[in-house]
């Protein structure tokens, strides 16, 4: 069989790049999935046949730290679950639909990171190189058909759930598959795959938990791995540098768990002057979550945060309605003239004003505007 070089395979992926890119921008993508198949089949076939990969070896060491390391992460992602409820799966869980999935989930994981290692490994002592070879082979997940004639808001949303997150996990198996071989990734990626294919449900996380769950959990295993590198490989590591580790991981955890309201406490964005001159537009919110019990009884004059059609909204409560039982309460911008037309039901509110922060928000608002092309209100009498 003939021996191509790198250059020639990384020639051939773009190819494969551009075919995929000119089905999906004419619709024709009743054959991707075929395509990608055969396609990842006959490169693992190549590289094995002409030995360009190697041995399979990996240090035990390694293989029980990432073993560990992503049980962690499985349970940890279904964890969110609890919180955030549970859908079904979108995986057909028949015999044939599990073969189905296999071959179509498994097959493209084995050849992108066997291709990955033996590009990296031609040309690692070139900067440059690894880093366009990263960029190929994140342009190779990146599914395009939601990008073609996609919203703004669509594709905003894809930047942050799916290619961030993809970046990200990319420049990480690049350099699993400088630092070790590509088995590392390998482990990882169908141990992953295997569980979302055969589990029946998966957790019900919006777009933003779901991309930053996945950016920080790459961030940190990709702390992790190093300092594992460091220490396997190095004899002197300084105790300073090991709680530099310990102690970003853990802000960046609390960090991201704060913001997307793992805690008592939870932030919130103003997009109006409703409110002003209390706080106005711009500024971040921060409340606190209630119970039942005391959503039924909000003293008059308390600021409290709830939802009309999925908008969040912070007016002041001017009035209470005790009806067979259920509570309303109505509320009222302190700079609209009249109170809000619409009352509120307990089941809407998320919790109680307690402190807001300046101008840290403006960022989400001009974002918000730029998406939405308005601003968020609330009708009045």
């Amino acid at each position: 069989m003939r021996h191509f070089n790198e250059r020639k395979i990384a020639i051939i992926l773009l190819l494969y790049i551009f075919l995929i890119v000119f089905l999906t921008c004419n619709n024709i993508q009743i054959y991707i999935n075929s395509i990608n198949v055969l396609f990842w089949f006959s490169m693992c076939f190549y590289l094995i046949y002409n030995k360009n990969v190697g041995k399979i070896y990996i240090n035990r060491k390694y293989l029980i730290f990432i073993t560990i390391i992503l049980a962690v992460y499985i349970i940890l992602y279904f964890s969110l679950g609890i919180y955030f409820g549970f859908l079904k799966s979108p995986y057909n869980h028949t015999v044939v639909g599990f073969c189905k999935n296999i071959l179509i989930e498994i097959i493209p994981i084995v050849g992108i990171e066997m291709s990955r290692y033996w590009l990296l490994n031609k040309n690692k002592s070139n900067k440059f190189s690894v880093i366009f070879i990263t960029i190929i082979f994140i342009l190779i997940e990146i599914n395009f058909s939601n990008i073609v004639n996609a919203s703004r808001k669509s594709l905003f949303i894809f930047l942050c759930e799916t290619l961030i997150p993809i970046i990200f996990q990319n420049v990480f198996f690049s350099y699993l598959a400088l630092k070790s071989s590509y088995i590392l990734p390998l482990i990882f990626r169908i141990s992953s795959s295997l569980v979302f294919i055969i589990m029946p449900i998966i957790p019900n996380l919006d777009w933003f938990i779901n991309g930053t769950f996945k950016v920080l959990s790459t961030v940190i295993i990709y702390y992790l791995f190093k300092n594992k590198f460091i220490i396997c490989h190095s004899k002197n590591i300084r105790y300073k540098d090991r709680l530099a580790y310990i102690v970003t991981i853990a802000i960046c955890v609390l960090i991201v768990c704060f913001m997307v309201g793992l805690f008592i406490y939870e932030p919130i964005v103003i997009l109006s002057n409703s409110m002003f001159p209390i706080f106005e537009r711009g500024d971040v919110v921060i409340y606190k979550k209630i119970n039942n019990e005391e959503l039924k009884d909000i003293p008059e004059n308390s600021i409290i945060i709830y939802t009309i059609e999925n908008k969040n909204i912070v007016h002041r409560v001017v009035g209470k309605i005790k009806n067979e039982g259920t509570v309303l309460y109505k509320t009222k911008g302190d700079n609209n003239y009249v109170p809000d037309s619409e009352l509120v039901k307990i089941n809407q509110i998320k919790g109680i004003y307690q402190i807001h922060i300046k101008y840290v928000g403006f960022p989400s608002v001009w974002l918000y505007e730029h998406l939405n092309n308005d601003i968020s209100a609330v009708k009045t009498e």
